[in-house]
């Protein structure tokens, strides 16, 4: 591997890797919150919602289990510009059709591309990291995420609501292409990127016959990623359901909501990994999963617009802590030569919530309502407490 010779974290090819990878996420949180309203807007069921929630995450499931060696084999770029490009079209093309079963095929494609090319991001932004900030550096990345969660769903409703769902399609469009440019012109790779000296030791070792998919999975990441699946189980009834339960509700402040939780992620994430290191990662895990399952109890019963809020900053400040402890775990657990598998086996189980959460939501939505939706989430973070006891307590 060559070095990057720059011992800046904001280096040109990080900061044009970072701003692609945000642009893309605010396309991808753009469209999870105003999908709901548009399928309601069509006259269909929040069992379809949810199967469009699943259909996206299944694909990106599927494509993470492979993305990985393509990532290595291909080069970062070019995958991070097909994944644009597959991403782009798909939204693109829901302007020309109101056909459900088609609407879920497009959804399923826009989860190969934002799968994709946000392995590929990930991949590239380790790379131009100087080694010995690559911690910080990583830590910096994951801001973008609470970002896109602070300006997506109020874009998205801003277009909406002045013009239509066409006008939203174009413009996450447009945003995804920018994306797209910002990843052509990142070609670090090159210039000496890890990729091309490795090259053929990758491709050996991808055309291994003994490589099975269950090699991918790196069995000292599993306990962590148990616990996290419920939790995105959870966060599903936010990321999918929350516009459309403020519109029932008649509230007028679930921009507000995701700005408010985007904020106290990001001061939650800056802050948890110190934390962590100083307390121990289950001192602070077991308190952020019990905020959470407090908010979502508090969701469920609220008619109040300003304790939605604070309920929106309390889920905020679960998921900036949660995540990145449990992402903590499986790093340290993991032997160096599989913190890649490891990485992988994590965000798999991302994945699954999402998927799972998806279907079971939408259906609970439809037959037993809000209360019912937000009570099974508030089970599902107690659950993950009751695992992180099991798992992480030393004996």
């Amino acid at each position: 591997m060559v070095a990057i010779v720059s011992n800046k974290v904001w280096n040109k090819h990080f900061t044009d890797i970072w701003a692609a990878n945000l642009f893309v996420s605010i396309a991808m949180v753009m469209l999870n919150n105003t999908l709901a309203l548009y399928i309601d807007d069509l006259g269909g069921s929040t069992r379809l919602s949810g199967a469009m929630t699943s259909a996206f995450a299944i694909a990106a499931l599927l494509t993470r289990v492979f993305s990985g060696d393509l990532v290595d084999v291909k080069g970062r770029r070019a995958v991070m510009i097909a994944g644009c490009l597959i991403f782009a079209i798909a939204t693109l093309i829901f302007n020309v059709t109101t056909a459900f079963w088609v609407l879920l095929a497009l959804r399923a494609l826009q989860g190969v591309g934002f799968s994709a090319a946000g392995t590929a991001f990930g991949a590239a932004a380790a790379d131009v990291l100087p080694k010995s900030r690559i911690g910080e550096g990583i830590g910096y990345y994951g801001l973008g995420m609470p970002l896109a969660t602070a300006i997506g769903p109020s874009m998205g409703l801003a277009l909406i609501n002045h013009g239509d769902y066409r006008l939203m399609f174009f413009g996450t469009t447009l945003i995804i292409m920018v994306s797209c440019l910002l990843s052509f012109f990142c070609r670090y790779e090159k210039n000496g990127g890890c990729f091309e000296s490795k090259v053929g030791e990758i491709k050996q070792h991808h055309h291994d016959k003994t490589k099975r998919i269950w090699d991918k999975i790196e069995t000292s990441a599993l306990k962590p990623s148990l616990v996290q699946l419920p939790v995105i189980m959870a966060f599903t009834c936010v990321t999918t359901f929350l516009t459309l339960y403020a519109a029932v509700r008649g509230f007028t402040t679930a921009g507000l909501f995701f700005a408010v939780a985007a904020s106290t992620m990001a001061l939650a994430r800056v802050t948890a990994g110190q934390l962590t290191d100083r307390l121990g990662p289950l001192t602070v895990l077991i308190p952020g999963l019990v905020l959470g399952a407090a908010s979502f109890l508090v969701l469920a019963f609220t008619s109040n617009q300003v304790l939605f809020v604070t309920c929106g900053g309390i889920y905020g400040l679960c998921s900036g802590i949660t995540m990145p402890v449990l992402n903590t775990i499986v790093i340290k657990n993991a032997p160096r030569e599989r913190i890649g598998a490891a990485q992988a086996t994590y965000y798999l189980a991302w994945d699954m919530g999402n998927v799972v959460g998806g279907v079971v939501w939408g259906a609970i939505l439809e037959y037993a309502g809000f209360i019912a939706m937000f009570c099974g989430a508030t089970v599902c973070l107690m659950l993950s407490v009751a695992m992180s006891l099991l798992f992480f307590v030393k004996k």
